[in-house]
């Protein structure tokens, strides 16, 4: 195995797998950095309470080394790999997920980022709570009324804690696998290497986490079928945040952190133009909103929007047009994307219209 390391892990105590159909599947999508901190999210996996899901795991295979991880906890998990060709510069899972939707089986699809190692009465959260009944005192939510009477979709979202550089280097030196509580140090309370220079000790007081790093929804929800392929890193969250919001989602927050992400390093790059053209892709077009902008509002909303090679000359008309034509461009981006997960970026198609669009297809 092609690691900085070995993680020190305990496998003797764990149970055997049992492969029943499951009613949960939980999909990763992951690159070969990340060996050492899959083998211990896959081990928290393996110690959960509730053992009907199955794991469906999307890799690149560029240094080598994820094969051995997967290999190792087959006995134990109910896991299938799905191995992808390495896009360089690809930060987004989504062409993963969406590689993998159409093999999910169970009721309740979730997706995590591989990093976190999860609470052992996570998976069972993931599923129960698009059907419980919610106490207040555990559980935040976003505009139910109730679920039960509404009928709205549900969206479950862990919050989860922070390990530091030193917390997560350190953590072969503690017992985490009887109990994740004993790597909740000090020093993991008080360090800032969270979201937004935060500290663990101010984000367990959230009543709302909106961020993505493990959630689920019903597998039949249209947030399946309709979630984009990205290039770019934070594009899922952003796209996840505005699609649950249009769609009126109830959101079930476990206000424990229900999961602890492992430090790793990071990058943070995107296509010039995705992150704008996120809101496109999930909001109603507005042509009479086009209209009443000025020339010089139009021209900068088209560039914004990743617009290139206008000449300077088009009418007001011409510019509401190119505009009116942003989503279903991109929409047609996004199903070359889906159709080929793998492929290597190349040019977008040439449009029936003198503009080309900047953007990448995967």
């Amino acid at each position: 195995m092609l690691l900085p390391y070995r993680p020190l892990l305990k496998l003797d105590d764990l149970e055997p797998r049992t492969d029943t159909e499951p009613k949960l599947s939980i999909l990763m999508t992951i690159n070969d950095f990340r060996q050492v901190q899959v083998a211990r999210s896959l081990e928290c996996l393996c110690r959960q309470n509730w053992k009907n899901f199955d794991v469906l795991i999307a890799h690149t295979e560029h240094l080598g080394g994820m094969d051995e991880v997967i290999e190792t906890f087959t006995p134990f998990l109910n896991l299938r790999s799905f191995p992808m060709a390495r896009v360089p510069k690809r930060w987004c899972p989504t062409a993963g997920f969406k590689h993998m939707l159409s093999a999910a089986t169970g009721e309740v699809i979730a997706i995590m980022q591989p990093e976190v190692m999860l609470e052992p009465d996570a998976t069972m959260m993931l599923y129960d709570g698009h059907s419980i009944e919610l106490e207040e005192s555990l559980y935040w939510r976003m505009n139910e009324e109730p679920y039960s009477k509404n009928g709205r979709p549900r969206f479950v979202n862990f919050k989860v804690g922070f390990l530091s550089s030193e917390g997560t280097k350190g953590l072969d030196a503690k017992d985490w696998h009887s109990d994740l509580k004993n790597i909740l140090d000090g020093e993991f309370w008080h360090h800032a290497q969270t979201l937004s220079n935060s500290t663990n000790a101010h984000m367990i007081s959230y009543y709302e986490f909106p961020w993505w790093f493990v959630s689920s929804a019903k597998a039949d929800d249209q947030i399946w079928k309709d979630m984009a392929v990205f290039m770019g890193h934070a594009s899922i969250d952003f796209w996840l945040l505005g699609y649950r919001r249009i769609h009126n989602y109830v959101e079930v927050n476990p206000l424990k952190f229900m999961g602890y992400h492992q430090r790793h390093r990071q990058n943070s790059d995107a296509p010039a133009g995705e992150m704008e053209g996120i809101w496109e892709l999930i909001s109603t077009p507005d042509p009479s909103k086009w209209a009443k902008m000025d020339r010089d509002e139009l021209v900068e909303e088209c560039l914004l929007y990743g617009v290139v090679n206008l000449s300077g000359d088009e009418t007001l008309e011409r510019l509401v047009e190119i505009r009116g034509a942003m989503k279903s461009h991109l929409l047609e981006m996004q199903e070359l994307n889906h159709k080929a997960p793998h492929r290597l970026p190349f040019a977008p198609p040439k449009l029936p219209m003198p503009y080309s669009i900047n953007a990448q297809v995967i």
